[in-house]
């Protein structure tokens, strides 16, 4: 990829993301790592094959290294239809990623929203939280 948006959208770069970091930081797709050579050296070797979709959301993983060959199946990630995530966790996510926008009181109050939306009569209200702080 050439861009911080075509990293994110590249499955091979994201892979080479994970191995070399924390992909939980939202913030570690960056021109940094978007142009670091150990990152996009592993983005390389990576190969995609295709699978038949009726057998089900599935990722089936092989690593090869010097050290043997390592493979690995994911079928329930979290965030998959069988694995769902809790509203506590969806909030702990959001925390996490608007942390660099948003002051701690303003995540907190989009949550507090959020957690009670079908009460609420004014759809700006949740808008008006969610513009970034000055």
């Amino acid at each position: 990829p050439n861009t911080i948006l075509g990293s994110q959208y590249s499955l091979p770069f994201s892979l080479a993301i994970a191995l070399t970091t924390d992909i939980r930081d939202p913030a570690i797709f960056n021109e940094s790592t978007l142009w670091d050579d150990e990152v996009r050296g592993l983005a390389e070797k990576v190969a995609l094959v295709p699978f038949d979709m009726n057998d089900g959301p599935m990722a089936d993983i092989t690593i090869r290294s010097t050290a043997g060959e390592t493979r690995l199946q994911a079928t329930d990630w979290k965030g998959a239809s069988s694995n769902p995530y809790t509203f506590d966790e969806m909030c702990d996510k959001f925390r996490t990623y608007a942390a660099g926008s948003l002051s701690r009181d303003r995540i907190e109050a989009v949550v507090k929203t959020v957690a009670a939306l079908e009460n609420e009569t004014d759809s700006g209200v949740l808008g008006a939280l969610m513009t970034p702080d000055a």
